[in-house]
């Protein structure tokens, strides 16, 4: 009984990611979800009270990986430059591998009328720049990034680089590889950035650490992954 709940709640929870990218938070109702999990409405409220706490279940979704994320750069010892690369990878892989996901990037003005959801939005997109700020002055402070260029210029220019080519991926109807553009895009910033570097570094995978992620990642966050480790 108890497994069947969590089914159902974590359902409604994918319905409204796909309603939202359809349809955008507008078109996500209480009886358009109800409707695409055939179930009824007061089905919809023995899981959550209303629209908002529907709204803030996605954005938990979305943000799900952040802290793993984090915690496996700062768990495999990676540059700062290979821990940006990483990110930028892994979420450029988990909006590919599922793109409905994407659409709550682009949804902040939809919550203009649900402001704890665009509250809770908005510290998702500050701690995921901050974090990308935080590299980059790492990697300023260990000289593997110039730092004729203010960290916070460059951490918007990396995060801004991601969220405009996901854009445009999403306007062109997913026609070209993602994580491919972005990373070849955040990779030529970040040598316009950086002295010359002697070698490169590999990072080795994580051992026997169950909370960390693999530093090589293939593909990343597939969709059926996400389905069944919730």
């Amino acid at each position: 009984m108890h497994n069947n709940f969590l089914k159902r709640k974590d359902g409604i929870i994918l319905t409204s990611i796909e309603i939202i990218d359809q349809l955008g938070v507008q078109g996500l109702t209480i009886r358009e979800i109800a409707s695409r999990q055939g179930i009824s409405e007061a089905a919809i409220y023995r899981h959550f009270s209303n629209k908002t706490e529907i709204l803030l279940a996605t954005i938990d979704f979305f943000s799900f990986y952040d802290t793993l994320l984090s915690r496996t750069i700062k768990s495999q010892n990676m540059t700062a430059r290979e821990g940006i690369r990483f990110l930028i990878q892994s979420y450029s892989q988990y909006y590919e591998n599922y793109p409905a996901i994407s659409a709550v990037a682009f949804a902040q003005e939809a919550f203009l009328l649900e402001p704890e959801a665009r509250q809770k939005m908005v510290a998702v997109v500050d701690n995921r720049f901050q974090f990308i700020k935080k590299l980059v002055i790492e990697g300023q402070n260990a000289g593997e990034i110039n730092t004729n260029i203010s960290s916070e210029s460059l951490a918007d220019m990396i995060f801004g680089s991601m969220h405009f080519i996901t854009l445009r991926w999403r306007a062109h109807n997913y026609g070209f590889p993602l994580t491919e553009h972005v990373l070849a895009t955040v990779s030529s910033l970040l040598e316009a950035y950086s002295p010359p570097q002697k070698g490169n570094r590999v990072v080795s995978t994580a051992q026997g650490n169950d909370d960390c992620l693999p530093a090589k990642t293939g593909p990343f966050f597939e969709k059926e992954e996400i389905l069944h480790t919730r």
